[in-house]
C-alpha cells in the first residue's frame, strides 16, 4: 500500500501497448523500475519500487518528471511512502501524459529508506512519437 502526494495532476490511462524502460539497480537488495506505456497519444509512466530481500520494507518514494515542448515545459512531482513485501515488486505511482511527436520527457525515481538515504534510482528520457 502507497500513499502519494501529486503537486500537479495528470488523467490516469492504462495503455496496451508496454515499453520496459529504465535500468534500475538489479543487484541491490531495493530495485526502482520505471515502464513507460503509450497508446493512442497518451504516455503513462509507472514507477515500480522492487523488494528483493527478504523482509518487509518501508519507504519513500520521490518520482520527477519533465515535459518539454513547443508549449513550454511542465514539470511533475510526486513523492510518498510505500511498504514493499519481501521479494515484492509493487507499483508506487503513476502519471499520464498527452503525447506530442515534437515533446521530450525526463522522468527520474528514487527510492529512500527512513534516514533518506537513497537505496535504489532509476530514470528515463522518451521522445514523443
Amino acid at each position: 500500500m502507497c500513499s502519494f502526494i501529486l503537486t500537479s495532476w495528470f488523467f490516469i490511462f492504462a495503455g496496451s501497448m508496454q515499453m520496459p524502460l529504465g535500468n534500475g539497480w538489479a543487484g541491490s537488495e531495493y530495485q526502482a523500475k520505471l515502464e513507460a506505456r503509450q497508446q493512442n497519444g497518451q504516455l503513462l509512466i509507472l514507477a515500480h519500487g522492487v523488494n528483493n530481500g527478504n523482509m518487509e520494507a518501508q519507504l519513500r518514494y520521490e518520482m520527477q518528471a519533465e515535459r518539454t515542448g513547443a508549449a513550454g515545459t511542465s514539470r511533475n512531482t510526486q513523492s510518498g511512502r510505500c511498504r514493499l513485501g519481501a521479494g515484492r515488486d509493487v507499483v508506487v505511482s503513476q502519471l499520464t501524459f498527452s503525447v506530442s511527436p515534437a515533446d521530450a520527457y525526463t522522468i527520474s525515481l528514487r527510492l529512500l529508506d527512513t534516514q533518506g538515504n537513497e537505496v535504489a534510482a532509476d530514470s528515463l528520457q522518451y521522445t514523443g512519437q
